[in-house]
């Protein structure tokens, strides 16, 4: 299987990041290197909420300061030796398949794009994004999410990421693959972008309505028509000469030195698919509903609740007793919650608002042959005075809550 390097530059989003490595290291297509590179983010590195993850695909590295992401995104493609590149933003979330899906997509194509869904800041509505078709035209319109499948030849031909924007680049980038690449599109929404305050695309110095982001767009609008001449005449590598004379040799130099530091870090990491481990998780005392589940890490990645969380809504469960119990956000703790439930009698009333998740999770209780002992209930959010809510009744006499929604991406937690 082809080796794929997924980079994940990071700056100001602590609050996030766990929930995106855990997407890529719960792809279905295991033969992937993970880099998580810190942009230079001395305030709030990502480390702390990566701290517990011991899965050997998964590179950190941290850039010396902060020149943006497509910088971070060159360092990545200067420094891998596999076949294929994608980026995965630290704010964002991929399906289970979406490197599955793209590589079956792959063949005969030098990039592959997808179809995503965007959640807003607030509310319950997600839009659905299919790739936009290309027109051979000196007007630059944007196509999709750099979230695509990359050959690394062909994307190191035409000259990348541009170490010198930081906003606004992938949408020359995408437009130049259709311009000098062979496109696969699979219109399945397989990236989902959950849009954050303070993001590039929301903060009022970089947004889409910013002076800087107006100035960007009108410089791209200038080199499109020469990219896109360049890649009539002279295809990838042309295009690649027009890019690389509006790289600042300094900047090239930088890309070079901190690619070279990651490669030596890569070198002692293996890119190759590696079993899920059995962990050992410290049980409290008490703890039942639990057991033998926390073991397992692949059941914990990708979901709400970590395996340390599991342990401790097992003990107080064991401790309380509760005769009515209701959650906010499904995942692997509902399991646990429905064990209990299978166990007590107990009424369990889980609230979730995303259809895909609900299904998800009734397919894990059936899994575990413990199915219908939960009410897992599809609720839309709803705004309130105190931010998005689950728009259903809840139940009388409620002995525990275990509140871990509605995400921040829809405005909650």
């Amino acid at each position: 299987m082809p080796t794929v390097t997924v980079s994940m530059p990071y700056r100001g989003c602590p609050d996030t990041v766990r929930r995106a490595v855990d997407a890529v290291l719960n792809q279905t297509y295991t033969d992937l290197r993970l880099i998580v590179i810190d942009d230079g983010d001395t305030e709030q590195p990502p480390w702390p909420a990566l701290a517990d993850v011991d899965d050997p695909r998964l590179v950190r590295f941290s850039l010396t300061e902060n020149r943006g992401r497509y910088f971070a995104d060159a360092v990545t493609l200067a420094a891998t030796d596999s076949p294929w590149w994608t980026v995965h933003d630290a704010d964002d979330e991929a399906e289970p398949t979406w490197l599955e899906v793209m590589l079956a997509a792959a063949e005969d194509a030098d990039v592959v794009f997808t179809g995503q869904r965007v959640h807003p800041l607030a509310g319950s509505r997600t839009i659905t994004e299919k790739v936009r078709p290309y027109h051979d035209s000196d007007l630059l319109a944007h196509h999709a999410h750099m979230a695509g499948l990359w050959s690394t030849t062909w994307l190191r031909t035409v000259g990348g990421p541009h170490p010198g924007y930081r906003i606004g680049w992938d949408t020359l980038l995408t437009a130049t693959a259709y311009a000098a690449g062979r496109v696969g599109v699979v219109d399945a929404p397989l990236y989902h972008r959950h849009r954050r305050r303070g993001s590039l695309t929301t903060s009022p110095t970089t947004g889409t309505r910013s002076a800087a982001r107006r100035r960007v767009t009108e410089e791209l609008r200038v080199l499109w028509p020469k990219v896109r001449a360049a890649a009539a005449d002279g295809g990838a590598a042309a295009v690649g000469a027009v890019i690389a004379a509006t790289v600042a040799p300094e900047l090239r130099d930088a890309v070079a030195r901190e690619a070279a530091a990651l490669r030596d870090r890569l070198a002692s990491c293996p890119a190759v698919p590696v079993p899920v481990p059995e962990v050992v998780v410290e049980r409290r005392a008490g703890e039942r509903y639990a057991t033998d589940l926390t073991a397992h890490a692949r059941l914990w990645r990708g979901w709400a609740l970590d395996r340390a969380g599991a342990a401790e809504l097992d003990a107080r469960l064991a401790e309380l007793q509760p005769r009515v119990v209701v959650e906010a956000g499904s995942g692997s703790s509902t399991l646990v919650l429905a064990r209990y439930a299978a166990a007590t009698g107990a009424h369990v009333v889980t609230l979730e608002h995303e259809p895909r998740f609900r299904e998800a999770t009734l397919r894990l209780l059936a899994e575990h042959d413990v199915a219908g002992r939960v009410d897992v209930r599809l609720a839309p959010l709803v705004e309130t005075d105190h931010g998005p809510w689950y728009d259903a009744a809840l139940p009388d006499g409620i002995g525990l809550a275990l509140v871990d929604g509605p995400p921040e991406g829809a405005g909650g937690r």
